[in-house]
């Protein structure tokens, strides 16, 4: 999953060593044990914060955000759409 992430930097041209692709992974992961509703915007925070520290501007961490919530979307909405599938046959 750190891999991942590392692609999704990569991709967007955000130079991190490895360290501090763990260190921006692992707060994206501990943000969820944050109590909110949800968990409603503390993945982004956690990734403002992170990146910030790393230099980084806040568009690029929000822009990581949405790619990772659009990967998760795809892969759930695929999940879905194959689910449909074999419940109607």
């Amino acid at each position: 999953m750190v891999g991942e992430y590392a692609v999704i930097t990569a991709s967007m041209q955000v130079g991190l060593h490895f360290w501090q692709t763990a260190a921006a992974w692992t707060a994206g992961w501990l943000s969820f044990l944050v109590p909110l509703p949800g968990g409603l915007g503390a993945l982004e925070a956690s990734q403002v914060f992170a990146l910030g520290v790393f230099g980084y501007a806040a568009p690029i961490a929000i822009s990581i955000v949405l790619l990772m919530r659009g990967r998760d979307l795809l892969i759930g909405g695929l999940g879905l759409i194959l689910a449909g599938h074999r419940i109607g046959r």
